[in-house]
């Protein structure tokens, strides 16, 4: 029979092939077991080359094998509020390209939990990501040994204008490196969302946050209530990038920053304040504690607008405290004798042995100062940089400075300010 339309029949059919890739869907859900999720079993190993999604609430046992995902892989969960995937190995590597992610729609309540346990390292050289819904996911890390969150951004983001940034927990037998950047912000378009995520690092050993942001931050969480970055390491604690908590437009308080080590060596930015257009919003909290020293070479900012409050500052060491950065805990505004109704905030240095501070100290308010203590059970030595004062609680009524050394002396270079407007 002759074919009176095949030009008709060839486009009809050509249609139908588009109709059907439009609707191409992801990868499906796997089995949650060993066979169905590796692509290369033997020698102890499980190696992940092709995109895997596992389906909700799936505990998958790979403990007996040291887990791969390849550069071509991916290992995805599907994941809401009252979902938790658990993941239990003996080592686990995300190479370089690769993923781990939770598939999480935009309109969706939560991005769900995921938790690693591992018996062995965990390494991250690649993307973690549990973003997408209006609340962050949370994301657990239990290692036996070594933890290295490196490659691309490890993000928790929580998205809308009533977000939740997500939380972090990192539990490690050995040490932690941070070579990458971890937020875990409330996103609202380009403001911020509700609520910051929290972010929990703890190591027997030693903590190294380094080399993990060209610019920005190393760690930040954000929103109207920002959230809490605690850093508790059993060996040395060592920062060279910034570390963030910022309280967005509409918010009331500061975020926390605790840290913790054997030693603490801080050498870059910890700020837990507004953001730069917030004047109602009071200066946070930033903790230092360590077994030995501390030393500090870059600012610590917990300041607060003119109409609230300025924040606190805490170092505790049975060594010396080092500080040649500032630290910055007032309440002023912008410009000289801005207006305002604000009040100072407090620094509270003390150590067991000696404390040297070469750069200004200020919880200066419009209203009322604030007040710095200085405790020492050898030498104190106080020596400016500039031409602040070294302890400055002096803008409105004046503030409170005390410097006490129990077995040695005190030794002053510089100024000190607490006399309020009358002496400026």
């Amino acid at each position: 029979m002759i074919d009176l339309y095949p030009t008709q029949k060839k486009f009809m059919s050509l249609s139908f092939i588009v109709l059907l890739s439009s609707f191409v869907k992801p990868a499906l859900a796997v089995d949650c077991t060993a066979e169905a999720v590796c692509d290369m079993m033997g020698g102890g190993s499980c190696i992940i080359s092709s995109e895997k999604v596992l389906n909700r609430n799936c505990e998958l046992d790979l403990s007996a094998y040291a887990v791969r995902i390849t550069g071509d892989g991916a290992l995805s969960t599907k994941s809401e509020a009252d979902n938790e995937t658990k993941i239990l190995c003996n080592s686990l590597l995300i190479e370089a390209g690769s993923s781990l992610t939770a598939i999480c729609d935009d309109g969706s309540e939560s991005c769900g939990n995921i938790v690693i346990e591992s018996s062995g390292t965990v390494t991250n050289n690649g993307s973690i990501e549990l973003t997408g819904g209006s609340t962050g996911g949370f994301l657990t890390i239990e290692s036996a040994s070594d933890v290295l969150l490196g490659g691309e951004n490890l993000d928790l983001y929580g998205q809308g204008g009533s977000a939740i940034g997500g939380n972090l927990t990192v539990l490690s037998g050995g040490t932690i490196t941070v070579d990458t950047n971890i937020r875990a912000k409330a996103h609202a378009t380009n403001a911020r969302g509700e609520r910051g995520g929290d972010i929990f690092l703890q190591a027997v050993g030693d903590i190294d946050i380094s080399n993990g942001a060209p610019s920005g931050s190393a760690i930040a969480t954000s929103g109207l209530i920002p959230g809490e970055i605690i850093i508790d390491s059993g060996g040395a604690l060592t920062i060279t990038d910034p570390i963030l908590t910022e309280t967005g437009n509409g918010g009331r308080i500061g975020g926390r920053i605790r840290l913790h080590g054997s030693s603490v060596e801080v050498n870059a930015q910890l700020r837990a304040q507004r953001n730069a257009s917030s004047d109602d919003i009071d200066g946070g909290q930033v903790w230092i504690s360590a077994q030995s020293y501390v030393s500090l070479t870059e600012d610590i900012e917990v300041e607060g607008g003119p109409n609230s409050r300025g924040g606190t500052v805490r170092i505790d060491a049975y060594g010396s405290i080092i500080i040649s950065g500032k630290i910055l805990a007032g309440s002023t505004g912008v410009g000289a004798h801005a207006s305002g109704t604000s009040t100072g905030g407090n620094v509270q240095i003390s150590s067991g042995d000696t404390i040297m501070v070469t750069d200004q100290v200020s919880t200066d308010g419009l209203l009322k100062d604030g007040r710095i203590d200085l405790l020492s059970n050898d030498s104190i030595g106080l020596a400016n940089i500039g031409a602040d004062p070294i302890l400055n609680t002096s803008n409105s009524t004046g503030g409170q400075i005390r410097i006490e050394s129990r077995a040695s002396q005190v030794s002053i270079a510089g100024k000190l300010a607490a006399s309020g407007y009358a002496a400026t």
